[in-house]
């Protein structure tokens, strides 16, 4: 439990607090109260929820390792016998290439080079890494340990404060006030017993005490009129009945927790003034008049200048926020009602139901996808390249390696993941939005009020109107936008113009889209423009992207184009792609197999083919083949096969995935079982597991032989895929292997002989 995962849900805790309490503005201030004390009461316990919970939900991946099978930078050294889930660095290259998200149009790339033979081991890094972060985290706690005694020290200054001026004061005797105080509790339902009590030292009349509720009157209110004598009774017993001194304390405790966090303070104050407007509003359900209400708390402000009370007390009025307070008592029409013991216990129910699961969050341990099952997934993010090559699986459902999970990006990108085999980047600028509005509720006024604007003969107020106008989604802006896209001045408008019809998505911008397209000379527009066309995803679209391919010079927006084919997923794509792969940009090919791999076109097999064989870039072959297993075509098996002798080990594992995804191949092809001897462990484990599918008898003595492997985990898969084979070879195998001098062979033979 770190500072900073506590300073994160805390700060999730209060903006859910927030949104709730604007969304109920127009409820009574009781209920805006009762959120933030809620609130209040969650930030104190979260800490103990976080500690005391038996169980965790993982949300996030840990950060993987990135370094040599045997070696990992920040964490724990791992057995040398046990493969690695995190790929090497391409060894083929003399650079390593990582990408980095500024924005979310927005990609660096970092080149990082990588000196022969260097080698950085988790002994190298661990300790001085852990050093520093070691020392820090002790920092931070003894930083918060000091902040934590500081407030509590002022507040405990506080009640000594509070406890002098008590000290100091007598309680009142006087049978007139005593009456009106009896007549305030019964007329607010107070029946608790309550200490009346006068100082020469209190400016302002306060309530506080938890046990037994105190109310503090200047020694001057004998001079007081009766109906201010009245009201001020009213107010104090209010926050009696309101319990307003324990969510004050509760306030007080979550501050000195959370000392740190300025958006904490800032609740407390929010909690104070809802309660003092709470207990206005019950005074003026009383029966008090608002506006004689409001001059006589205007009057006793204006008399106690910057006094301030003690921290736990309560005083009925201070200079700060006062004015809004009395705004609303003169408001007319406010809700001025108590809190139901409905709504409390739907707000109780609220508070752990999201609490208690914000306390469970803590990261995932870093894993790749369960290949458990075929898995043909259509990406839809401009992410699209294959996942690393996972663990086998003991399901039996052929090992399939999973495509790459989509996720969608607000603006154009093209990049592929991290250990994926592409490395197509395009830069387009961020767009800064600077309206957070939906469609649902954005009036119908404002919309028009912007359309308008797009119109503004300010380059700065237009580009504003745009992005808000594709923010808030709506069809209405569509004609407007086409027009800014087709002939407004700015270069910047016309992109703005081109993201806002990609957000909105209405297929009726499409034909406005591709005159852009034709038309546009700037070579950002145009790439904006094809971001907006795949996003529409509109079939129409395909005859102007591919017509514009042909003529694109700019290799960015080509990529970008090829995006959008790839998005639309249409088979008459197939035709403008396929010559690009043999484009001379090493991006384009690559993104093209991505898109042919989208469109899943039986037409681009022998495309796909033809290209493999001459391809010279392994990270291309490699998409190359995951197109080809994406189309799950029986023809594409010798162009695999011949992929599993290819020089790039990342190559021969995406044939072996490439494999799996074929339907009932029946007979193991003979480089694959050949794959079974290959010399890098990551290749051979996934051969062994693909022929374990496959379940062909020809292939028992390749795993008989893979039984004596040098890796464990490629030892535990052939003992798994004899378990899968029939016959007395493989019977006998797994009975021998039961003396095998590593305990986890021993127990996968016993498991897959339990299962023959």
């Amino acid at each position: 439990m770190s500072i900073l995962d506590i300073v994160l849900k805390s700060s999730l805790l209060l903006l859910i607090a927030g949104l709730a309490a604007g969304a109920g503005r127009r409820n009574a201030a009781a209920h805006r109260h009762f959120i933030w004390m809620l609130m209040m009461a969650g930030l104190v316990v979260l800490p103990l929820l976080m500690f005391a919970l038996p169980f965790k939900l993982p949300v996030m991946p840990g950060i993987p390792c990135v370094g040599s099978r045997t070696s990992c930078v920040g964490q724990a050294s791992q057995d040398p016998s046990t493969p690695s889930r995190v790929p090497p660095l391409p060894a083929s290259t003399s650079d390593a290439r990582l990408t980095t998200h500024d924005a979310p149009a927005l990609t660096h790339d970092t080149r990082l080079p990588v000196t022969s033979g260097a080698r950085l081991t988790a002994h190298d890094a661990r300790l001085p890494a852990a050093l520093p972060s070691a020392l820090l985290a002790g920092l931070l706690r003894y930083w918060w340990v000091f902040g934590l005694g500081f407030v509590t020290w002022r507040l405990l200054l506080s009640t000594i404060a509070l406890l002098r001026l008590l000290r100091g004061a007598r309680p009142i005797t006087d049978d007139a006030l005593w009456l009106e105080l009896d007549e305030a509790a019964s007329q607010l339902g107070v029946r608790t017993p309550v200490r009346l009590m006068e100082s020469p030292r209190a400016l302002i009349p306060m309530t506080f005490g938890l046990r037994r509720s105190v109310i503090l009157m200047p020694d001057d209110w004998t001079t007081w009129p009766a109906e201010l004598r009245r009201v001020v009774l009213l107010h104090e017993l209010a926050h009696i009945r309101r319990g307003d001194a324990r969510a004050n304390l509760l306030s007080q405790v979550a501050c000195a927790l959370y000392w740190f966090h300025p958006l904490v303070w800032g609740a407390a104050r929010r909690l104070r003034i809802e309660a003092e407007r709470a207990c206005d509003d019950l005074v003026l359900r009383a029966g008090a008049p608002a506006s004689a209400y409001a001059a006589q708390l205007l009057s006793m402000v204006q008399s106690i200048a910057a006094h301030r009370a003690p921290a736990l007390a309560l005083p009925l009025a201070q200079r700060s926020a006062f004015e809004g307070r009395v705004l609303a008592i003169l408001e007319p029409g406010v809700q001025r009602h108590s809190l139901s013991s409905r709504a409390v216990l739907i707000g109780v129910t609220a508070l752990l139901g999201i609490a208690i699961p914000l306390a469970a969050l803590a990261p995932a341990a870093a894993q790749e996808p369960s290949p458990g099952h075929r898995v043909s997934a259509r990406a839809e993010s401009p992410a699209p390249t294959p996942t690393p090559m996972p663990e086998p699986d003991r399901s039996g459902n052929g090992g399939a390696m999973a495509a790459p999970a989509p996720t969608p990006e607000p603006m154009p990108m093209l990049q592929g993941g991290p250990h994926s085999p592409v490395h197509v980047n395009v830069h387009v600028a961020p767009v800064h939005v600077h309206v957070n509005q939906h469609a649902d509720d954005a009036s119908p006024a404002a919309i028009a009020a912007l359309i308008q604007a797009v119109s503004d003969h300010d380059d700065q107020t237009r580009l504003v109107a745009i992005q808000s106008l594709g923010n808030i989604g709506d069809t209405a802006a569509v004609n407007a936008l086409i027009e800014a896209l087709r002939h407004d001045s700015s270069r910047d408008v016309r992109k703005a113009a081109a993201w806002a019809l990609g957000q909105i998505e209405d297929s009726r911008s499409v034909n406005g889209l591709m005159a852009s397209l034709r038309e546009e000379r700037d070579v950002e527009v145009r790439r904006q423009v094809a971001w907006a066309l795949g996003q529409i995803e509109s079939h129409d679209a395909v005859p102007g992207i591919g017509a514009a391919l042909r003529t694109e010079s700019d290799p960015e927006t080509k990529r970008m184009e090829i995006w959008a084919l790839g998005q639309i997923e249409d088979k008459e794509s197939v035709s403008f792609l396929t010559p690009l792969l043999r484009d001379a940009d090493v991006e384009v090919r690559e993104k093209t197999a991505w898109a042919l791999g989208q469109i899943e076109s039986h037409e681009s097999v022998e495309p796909i083919m033809a290209a493999l064989a001459h391809e010279s870039e392994p990270r291309v072959r490699s998409q190359l083949i995951w197109a080809l297993g994406q189309i799950e075509d029986r023809r594409a098996a010798p162009a695999l096969e011949a992929a599993l002798r290819d020089s790039s080990s990342d190559v021969r594992k995406r044939a072996i995935w490439a494999f799996g995804q074929l339907d009932n191949l029946g007979t193991a092809p003979a480089g694959l079982i050949a794959a079974a001897r290959d010399s890098d462990a990551d290749v051979r484990r996934e051969a062994v597991h693909a022929l374990a599918q496959i379940e062909d008898q020809s292939a028992v003595p390749a795993l008989i032989q893979a039984m004596h492997d040098s890796e464990l985990a490629v030892r535990r898969e052939a003992v798994h895929g004899l378990g899968e084979m029939r016959g007395a070879a493989a019977m006998e195998a797994l009975v021998a292997a039961m003396h095998d001098a590593d305990p986890e062979i021993r127990r996968e033979a016993a498991r897959a002989l339990g299962n023959k």
